[in-house]
């Protein structure tokens, strides 16, 4: 098979498994069911110690470079 066969294969699926969640979701809504996308579950302990360590991380980051910055723009 050539890539574009594929390419149209693929298509094709996708297609067909988009027109079928349309219709679960229309099924939903028709039976009073409403999906709730909007809202995420907590977040648990470790999910936030992790965003608290890349925030700090990222926050020293930012200062080292402009530090850096503030260096080289002394120097020049």
């Amino acid at each position: 098979m050539t890539w574009y066969v594929q390419l149209q294969q693929a298509n094709q699926i996708l297609a067909s498994r988009e027109a079928e969640a349309s219709r679960l979701r229309l099924a939903r809504l028709a039976a009073g069911q409403v999906s709730r996308l909007g809202q995420r579950p907590p977040a648990g302990p470790t999910r936030r110690l992790a965003a608290r360590v890349a925030l700090i991380v990222g926050r020293n980051a930012t200062r080292v470079a402009a530090a850096l910055d503030a260096e080289t723009v002394r120097a020049a």
